[in-house]
C-alpha cells in the first residue's frame, strides 16, 4: 500500500517538473529568444502585431493607406498528439481569450523613410485572457483567423498574396499563482500541429513568408501598400519655338480623398494648376494604387504648335496641331495597373506603373517657309521687269528713229 502511494507520488512529482521545466523553457524565451511570440510571465493581455508594408520606387516620405482589418478567436481541438515538452495541448476553455476588439485600425498619416524595399507599419490586435475560465493548469490552445474581406483590401489598394496565411494558433500557458492559477506565458503558431513548430511574432513581415523547398527560394507572403508617382515634363522644340515661354496647365488628379505630394508640398485636392516653360516639371509623389490623372495644356501664344505626348513606354499623342487659344490634352487615366491586375476577389498582383508615370509635352515650332513669301512678290517682281523691258525698248526705238533722221 505505502508502495503505492509513494509510486502515485513520485509520479505528481514527476509530472510538475515535467511542467514546471516546460513552463521554464517558456519562460527562458521571453526576453526576445526562440521563442518570439511570448509575453511576460502573469500578464493577462497578449498584443499581437499586424503590419502593412510600404512601399514606392522612389524613397521618400509617403502616406499609409485607411484600411480596417477583422478577427475573430475561438477555442480550437489540437492535432492528435499536440504536446510541447511531453506537456499536452489541449482546446482552451470557451471565453478564456477574447479579443478586445475585433478590429485593427489604420489612419492615413505620414510615413517617413519607405523605400522601394518596403518599411513596415503595425498597429496591435488585444486578446485578452480571462483567468476565471481556467480551472486547472495546462496548455490551452486558441484560433485566430484575419476575417477581413478581400474587398476591403481591393478598395484600399492593398496588395496580398492568395496563399495568405490568415490564421494563427495560440497557446496560453496556464500555471499554478499565488492564489490560484496565473499565466505563464504565451506562444503563436502558424499550424495546428501536434508539435509546436516554430514560434511566431504575428501578422508582420518578419513572420509572413513562404520558402519553396526545391530551390529554397523564400517569397514575402505579406500585405503590400504600393504608391506611386508621375513626372509632368514640359519641352519646346524647333527654331521658332518660344523655349521661356511658360504653357499654361490644369492637371486632374483623383486620389481616393488621400494626401499626395504635388512638386513636395502636401496637396488632397483634384486639381492643380501650374505653368511650365522648357525643361520644367510638375512632379506629383505618393500617389494610391488606384489614383487617376489627366492634362490639359492651354496653347496662349499666338502660333500655332504641332505638339506630341509621350507616356513612360509609348506616343500617347502625335503632333496634333494646336492653335493659339487652344488646348491640348491628355485624357485622364490610371498611374497603375493596379485595377486591371486585382479584383474584390483577388488582390495577388504588384502592379506595375503605366504610361502615366512619366508623361512629356513637347511643343514644336520650325522655321517659317520663305516660299510664301516668293510667291507673294512674284507677280509684282515681273511686272517691274516687264515694265523695264518697255522702257529699254522705247527708249532704243527713239534712238534709231533719230539716227534715220541724220541721215
Amino acid at each position: 500500500m505505502k508502495k503505492s502511494v509513494l509510486s502515485k507520488l513520485i509520479a505528481i512529482v514527476l509530472s510538475v517538473l515535467l511542467m514546471a521545466t516546460s513552463f521554464a523553457a517558456f519562460a527562458e524565451a521571453i526576453d526576445g529568444g526562440a521563442n518570439p511570440g511570448a509575453i511576460s510571465t502573469d500578464d493577462t493581455t497578449l498584443t499581437i502585431p499586424k503590419g502593412i508594408t510600404l512601399k514606392n520606387d522612389e524613397s521618400g516620405t509617403y502616406y499609409n493607406p485607411n484600411i480596417t482589418y477583422t478577427y475573430t478567436i475561438a477555442p480550437v481541438t489540437p492535432a492528435t498528439g499536440a504536446k510541447v515538452s511531453g506537456v499536452d495541448v489541449v482546446e482552451g476553455p470557451t471565453g478564456g481569450a477574447t479579443l478586445a476588439s475585433n478590429s485593427v485600425a489604420f489612419t492615413a498619416g505620414e510615413v517617413s523613410g519607405i523605400t522601394s524595399s518596403g518599411k513596415e507599419i503595425t498597429q496591435n490586435l488585444t486578446v485578452n485572457i480571462d483567468l476565471t475560465k481556467f480551472s486547472q493548469v495546462g496548455i490551452y490552445r486558441y484560433k485566430i483567423s484575419d476575417t477581413t474581406a478581400t474587398s476591403a483590401l481591393f478598395t484600399a489598394g492593398i496588395t496580398r498574396k492568395d496563399n495568405y496565411n490568415k490564421d494563427r494558433y495560440l497557446d496560453v500557458y496556464i500555471k499554478n499563482g499565488t492564489s490560484g492559477v496565473a499565466v505563464a506565458g504565451y506562444a503563436l503558431t502558424q499550424t495546428n500541429s501536434a508539435t509546436a513548430g516554430d514560434k511566431d511574432g504575428g501578422y508582420t513581415k518578419e513572420y509572413e513568408t513562404t520558402t519553396d523547398a526545391g530551390t529554397g527560394t523564400v517569397t514575402e507572403n505579406t500585405d503590400v501598400y504600393r504608391t506611386y508617382n508621375v513626372k509632368l515634363e514640359k519641352q519646346v522644340t524647333g527654331d521658332m519655338g518660344d523655349k521661356n515661354h511658360a504653357f499654361p496647365f490644369a492637371v486632374t488628379v483623383n486620389n481616393n480623398s488621400l494626401t499626395y505630394y504635388s512638386n513636395g508640398s502636401a496637396a488632397t485636392g483634384t486639381s492643380i494648376s501650374t505653368t511650365l516653360a522648357d525643361g520644367d516639371t510638375l512632379e506629383i509623389k505618393g500617389l494610391n494604387p488606384h489614383a487617376t490623372v489627366g492634362y490639359v495644356e492651354t496653347n496662349d501664344t499666338g502660333s500655332t504648335y504641332k505638339v506630341t505626348i509621350n507616356g513612360k513606354t509609348s506616343t500617347l499623342v502625335n503632333e496634333a496641331e494646336v492653335a493659339s487659344g487652344s488646348t491640348a490634352t491628355l485624357a485622364v487615366g490610371a498611374v497603375s495597373a493596379y485595377d486591371t491586375d486585382n479584383s474584390n476577389t483577388s488582390v495577388a498582383v504588384d502592379s506595375a506603373a503605366t504610361d502615366y508615370s512619366q508623361v512629356k509635352f513637347i511643343n514644336n515650332l520650325a522655321s517659317i517657309s520663305p516660299t510664301g513669301v516668293v510667291l507673294r512678290y512674284a507677280p509684282f517682281i515681273l511686272l517691274l521687269a516687264c515694265a523695264g523691258a518697255l522702257v529699254l525698248f522705247a527708249t532704243r526705238t527713239k534712238a534709231r528713229r533719230k539716227e534715220t533722221e541724220a541721215i
